[in-house]
């Protein structure tokens, strides 16, 4: 039997955006590329399979009994799929794992995952995993999926190729997961500020800083100083920024938390193995 998480548990897998990186000035906020994990009770989601998958793996490892997991694809550009090539949950027979997206948005996401891993690219094709792989399309349960005590909804935001949103639901409260956005692209803007509306933690991108914005226009990536104001004008108790730049070094990061913290000042940055814990909001 699957250990059970009695709260709702987020951890922070991965949270660079673009490439790994290694090295001294990264260490405190990670290297790994985006991942997150969401636990209550025996479920398990996993939001995006970056190479901070590595890090899921081992909280698999310690969860044990833990048979499946649901893995929430934002999208399928590399930095957000390449943890799943070497993932060692893969080759156990005894393991599902569900894959979930929206053919509205991404078309048949089945065959791109199993084109992008496979072939020429990796020895072990998705296809050929030892572990049962299913796949759940949103577009066909108006965007929700419900997994045990959570309920997960899914909305289209702003970013190349497409990229989704996911909002959790638990009995503890709510977290938004908003990575790879362009908030100034405002087509769509009141249906995102409302699906956003009053989360108890909200993860958002905030990969470039408002000087280098000229320059990265159209990218699909926010500045921590859109992602402060969108906090504060949805109703957010908690913000995260993730996806930081893989050039960022942890000075930076922390700089650009003291500026985000003038904005919205319930502000922090994600860290590899941060973990959060949702209590709810006072009445």
């Amino acid at each position: 039997m699957a250990m059970m998480i009695s709260m709702t548990r987020v951890t922070i897998f991965g949270a660079r955006g673009s490439t790994p990186v290694s090295g001294a000035e990264f260490v405190r906020f990670g290297g790994q590329t985006t991942c997150f994990g969401i636990e209550y009770d025996d479920q398990f989601l996993i939001v995006d399979a970056g190479s901070g998958l590595t890090g899921a793996s081992a909280r698999l490892d310690a969860r044990a009994g833990n048979s499946e997991i649901t893995l929430l694809m934002t999208h399928y550009h590399m930095d957000h799929l390449v943890g799943l090539f070497a993932f060692p949950y893969r080759h156990r027979p005894d393991f599902r794992i569900t894959i979930v997206s929206c053919a509205q948005s991404h078309g048949d996401f089945q065959a791109t995952m199993e084109s992008s891993i496979g072939g020429a690219c990796w020895p072990v094709s998705l296809a050929e995993s030892a572990a049962e792989i299913n796949y759940h399309d949103l577009s066909e349960s108006d965007g929700q999926l419900t997994r045990g005590a959570l309920h997960i909804t899914a909305l289209p935001i702003p970013h190349p190729q497409s990229c989704l949103a996911y909002r959790v639901e638990s009995p503890d409260g709510s977290v938004v997961i908003a990575t790879d956005v362009e908030i100034e692209n405002r087509e769509g803007e009141d249906e995102f500020t409302a699906f956003c509306a009053n989360a108890d933690l909200l993860l958002f991108d905030a990969q470039f800083t408002p000087e280098e914005y000229d320059r990265v226009r159209g990218w699909g990536h926010s500045t921590w100083e859109q992602a402060a104001r969108f906090a504060r004008d949805c109703g957010a108790a908690k913000l995260i920024l993730t996806h930081h730049d893989s050039t960022r070094t942890d000075a930076q990061i922390d700089e650009i938390v003291t500026r985000a913290r003038a904005l919205f000042p319930a502000t922090e940055a994600a860290a590899a193995g941060m973990v959060l814990c949702l209590e709810g909001r006072e009445s």
